[in-house]
Protein backbone atom coordinates (compact mmCIF):
# COMPACT_ATOMS: atom_id res chain seq x y z
CA UNK A 1 0.00 0.00 0.00
CA UNK A 2 2.44 2.23 1.23
CA UNK A 3 4.54 1.96 -2.52
CA UNK A 4 1.07 2.90 -4.32
CA UNK A 5 0.79 5.75 -1.81
CA UNK A 6 4.03 6.71 -2.83
CA UNK A 7 3.38 6.09 -6.63
CA UNK A 8 0.51 8.39 -6.57
CA UNK A 9 2.36 11.34 -4.56
CA UNK A 10 4.61 11.32 -7.26
CA UNK A 11 2.56 11.14 -10.40
CA UNK A 12 -0.13 13.72 -9.00
CA UNK A 13 3.07 16.14 -9.33
CA UNK A 14 4.21 14.87 -12.50
CA UNK A 15 0.78 15.85 -13.46
CA UNK A 16 -0.51 12.17 -14.58
CA UNK A 17 -3.92 12.52 -12.59
CA UNK A 18 -5.44 9.99 -13.69
CA UNK A 19 -2.41 7.74 -12.93
CA UNK A 20 -2.31 9.21 -9.46
CA UNK A 21 -6.22 8.16 -8.96
CA UNK A 22 -5.67 4.70 -9.85
CA UNK A 23 -2.84 4.38 -7.65
CA UNK A 24 -4.84 5.96 -4.56
CA UNK A 25 -7.78 3.59 -5.40
CA UNK A 26 -5.25 0.78 -5.05
CA UNK A 27 -3.45 2.14 -1.93
CA UNK A 28 -7.03 1.77 -0.69
CA UNK A 29 -7.93 -1.44 -1.44
CA UNK A 30 -4.66 -2.55 0.10
CA UNK A 31 -4.74 -0.64 3.31
CA UNK A 32 -8.74 0.28 3.64
CA UNK A 33 -7.77 1.92 7.48
CA UNK A 34 -5.02 4.42 6.27
CA UNK A 35 -6.67 8.31 5.62
CA UNK A 36 -4.36 9.86 3.90
CA UNK A 37 -5.23 8.53 0.13
CA UNK A 38 -8.44 8.44 0.73
CA UNK A 39 -7.72 12.55 1.91
CA UNK A 40 -5.66 13.11 -0.95
CA UNK A 41 -8.20 10.81 -3.84
CA UNK A 42 -10.78 13.48 -2.15
CA UNK A 43 -8.75 16.18 -3.70
CA UNK A 44 -8.34 15.11 -6.99
CA UNK A 45 -12.06 14.66 -7.12
CA UNK A 46 -12.39 18.03 -5.07
CA UNK A 47 -10.63 19.47 -8.49
CA UNK A 48 -12.35 17.73 -10.50
CA UNK A 49 -15.44 19.23 -9.27
CA UNK A 50 -17.14 16.11 -8.13
CA UNK A 51 -17.79 17.12 -4.69
CA UNK A 52 -20.10 14.29 -3.75
CA UNK A 53 -17.54 12.00 -4.13
CA UNK A 54 -14.76 13.97 -2.55
CA UNK A 55 -16.72 14.93 0.50
CA UNK A 56 -17.35 10.71 0.85
CA UNK A 57 -13.43 10.52 0.71
CA UNK A 58 -12.65 13.42 3.15
CA UNK A 59 -15.50 12.12 5.63
CA UNK A 60 -14.24 8.62 5.60
CA UNK A 61 -10.31 9.72 6.16
CA UNK A 62 -11.69 11.68 9.22
CA UNK A 63 -13.34 9.22 10.37
CA UNK A 64 -10.35 6.39 10.13
CA UNK A 65 -8.60 9.26 11.68
CA UNK A 66 -10.44 11.30 14.70
CA UNK A 67 -7.45 13.10 15.78
CA UNK A 68 -5.98 14.79 13.06
CA UNK A 69 -8.43 18.08 13.53
CA UNK A 70 -7.72 18.95 9.96
CA UNK A 71 -9.28 16.03 8.52
CA UNK A 72 -12.81 17.24 9.60
CA UNK A 73 -11.93 20.99 8.78
CA UNK A 74 -11.37 19.62 5.13
CA UNK A 75 -14.91 17.63 5.09
CA UNK A 76 -16.53 20.82 6.69
CA UNK A 77 -15.18 23.14 4.53
CA UNK A 78 -16.32 20.97 1.14
CA UNK A 79 -19.42 20.53 2.81
CA UNK A 80 -20.11 24.38 2.21
CA UNK A 81 -18.84 24.22 -1.41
Amino acid sequence: ARIHYNLAVTLKAKGDVPGAEAAYREAIRLDPKNPRPRNNLGVILQERGDLDAALAYFEEAARLDPGNPARKQTADAVRKL
